[in-house]
């Protein structure tokens, strides 16, 4: 169904090593968000470890519960109530680094963003993955429709936090003197975006297949799912170096523009 997105994992931190609570208003916060930042380490490891299909609605809630506490050291640091001992520093496995696929080591970057980032791009792997798992499954007929609206569902919200990822959280992390992997890069979640919606697209097409739909129009769905992938295409390939990103994404979204521009409307011409 969709590229699987092999999960990050990430080094363990200690906020209190970096924010400086000069009123003491938010020591228990600190300390809560370092806990719930280990439990989604804990999570990752354990995804990694597992063969076969994950635990995504675990996943899914424990980088939810991190979330709110994330947003609000941000908020404090950029309003002021807290302050920085150190710059901070958080290291993650990343998933679409061809190098770094290579060396499987973490990569360490300075920024409280690079950390929120990450965070959210692993929601939305997991998000998209489970969606995948679920199309993939032998389905009954009763629970057809249920589990395509699902995954559907799962796939547009990927596909949302992908998007604000690269409209919203790049853009702030500016600084240009720092080496970033090409996950964390504007052009690569905003490709996945693409993706993602032109993947929950493909599963209306399916269910309209069900129903026999009438071809000419799933076609002109097809082909608006071409739309996507060609856009996630150009994006990557206007990258300084496109060969940074893992070779098997690149083909996966290089044949999914031509399967669906080529390949598939002429298959629902003939349905």
């Amino acid at each position: 169904m969709s590229f699987i997105y092999p999960l990050p994992t990430t080094g363990s931190i200690s906020w209190s090593d970096f924010l400086l609570d000069e009123d003491n208003l938010y020591l228990s916060e600190i300390s809560e968000a370092t806990a719930q930042r280990g439990r989604v380490r804990e999570v990752l490891k354990e995804a990694k470890r597992t063969e076969g299909p994950k635990d995504y609605t675990k996943i899914i809630n424990t980088i939810g519960d991190y979330l709110p506490y994330l947003f609000g050291i941000i908020d404090c640091l950029e309003g002021g109530q807290l302050k920085l001992k150190k710059e901070i520093e958080t290291s993650w496995r990343c998933t679409l680094s061809d190098t770094v696929l290579k060396k499987k080591s973490r990569v360490l970057c300075k920024g409280i963003y690079y950390e929120l980032i990450f965070i959210l791009l692993t929601y939305g792997y997991a998000c998209s993955d489970w969606a995948t798992g679920i199309i993939e499954r032998q389905l009954q007929n009763d629970e057809i429709d249920l589990r395509l609206r699902q995954a559907a569902d799962l796939l547009r919200k990927a596909g949302g936090i992908f998007a604000y990822i690269g409209e919203q959280i790049c853009p702030k992390w500016n600084n240009d003197s720092i080496s970033k992997p090409v996950d964390v890069l504007m052009e690569i979640p905003t490709s996945i975006s693409k993706i993602a919606l032109a993947d929950s697209t493909s599963i209306a097409i399916r269910k309209a297949l069900m129903q026999q739909t009438t071809s000419s129009l799933l076609a002109k769905l097809a082909f608006g799912v071409s739309g996507h992938y060609e856009m996630a295409n150009g994006l990557i390939k206007s990258l300084k170096d496109p060969s940074k990103v893992c070779g098997d994404f690149r083909k996966y979204v290089s044949y999914g523009a031509l399967f669906h521009q080529v390949c598939f409307p002429f298959f629902l011409w003939k349905v």
